[in-house]
């Protein structure tokens, strides 16, 4: 399947070759991004009730992460 098969904008309509390209262009750049994340929010959202274990694991990182 070649991009320009691809050139439909969301309104259906057909877009040029070159169009589509530049569109596939600027989304493999914004998919080869690293998003910021924050390290300590990692064990955030494990559990809806985070268990006495993930909490210690959770308080070893947050000390790990300012220590650095």
């Amino acid at each position: 399947m070649s991009i320009a098969s691809l050139s439909r904008n969301t309104t259906g309509a057909r877009g040029t070759p070159a169009e589509a390209e530049a569109y596939a262009s600027r989304l493999r750049e914004r998919l080869a991004e690293d998003p910021e994340t924050d390290p300590a929010a990692l064990l955030d959202h494990v559990l809806a009730t985070p268990t006495p274990h993930l909490l210690a694991q959770r308080d070893a990182l947050h000390d790990e992460l300012e220590r650095r």
